[in-house]
């Protein structure tokens, strides 16, 4: 089971949050089911979720679920994982989880010698899978996420049904995250605000900066540090 996660606990633009809860509202509306079938077109959504490491893809995905009350079946490209392995694991997917691909970039960028993701997948056995998805139960709901949206062909962006671009933090979700971690210094986030503005911070790396400094006297006598803080996590997150 997914673990439980409040949608109010995430830390993305407001407008953004609500526009992506009312589309899998309208989606999984009785309204809208009863159209499909109408239709006599596959009642399956699939969303695409880009941007930089840290910006809370995979967070959303499974806070999402656990709103919705759903498992989350998620596809590992594994060593040797081929187009065959690929159909069979969409099949086996139960019918009340959603499913997520994840990093799916990486299965045919930037691959190494011996490494983990070095399989057997084509770009065409990922097509066929998803497009096999039409053969499932209803309330089919895919999450693709991927770091670099401009690696992915046409082809398999036309299967994407919304597109979700997390982006470094705003100044709202900066101040969601501050008032988070030091409720009692609410009046001094635009100090802490205009010390950071200038630099591209994702929520991940806030949190962990926020963590590491949670019991110091001041968040004040820690921000000189930030800029280099953010450097390490970004060298630590292309090895990871």
């Amino acid at each position: 089971m997914v673990p439980h996660r409040s949608i109010e606990s995430i830390n993305l633009p407001s407008k953004m949050k609500q526009s992506i809860i009312d589309d899998l509202e309208n989606f999984c509306s009785t309204e809208t089911v009863i159209r499909f079938e109408q239709l006599n077109i596959p009642h399956i959504r699939v969303y695409m979720l880009h941007g930089p490491p840290g910006t809370g893809k995979t967070t959303l995905i499974h806070t999402l679920a656990s709103k919705y009350n759903r498992d989350i079946a998620t596809i590992d490209f594994a060593n040797n994982m081929c187009d065959r392995d690929f159909k069979r694991s969409i099949r086996s997917v139960p019918s009340n989880a959603w499913i997520a691909i994840e990093d799916i970039d990486c299965i045919f960028h930037d691959r190494k010698d011996n490494d983990s993701l070095n399989n057997s997948m084509t770009f065409s056995g990922i097509l066929n899978g998803i497009d096999g998805l039409s053969k499932m139960n209803d309330d089919t709901i895919v999450f693709i996420t991927t770091n670099y949206l401009d690696k992915l062909d046409d082809a398999l962006k036309r299967r994407v049904d919304y597109f979700v671009h997390l982006d470094f933090n705003t100044k709202e979700q900066t101040r969601e995250q501050f008032i988070r971690f030091f409720p009692d210094k609410s009046d001094d986030f635009p100090v802490f605000w205009e010390s950071v503005k200038s630099l591209k911070i994702t929520p991940n790396v806030l949190q962990k900066f926020f963590v590491k400094h949670l019991y110091s006297d001041t968040i004040f006598d820690h921000i000189d540090d930030i800029k280099d803080f953010i450097v390490q996590e970004e060298i630590a997150d292309m090895y990871t």
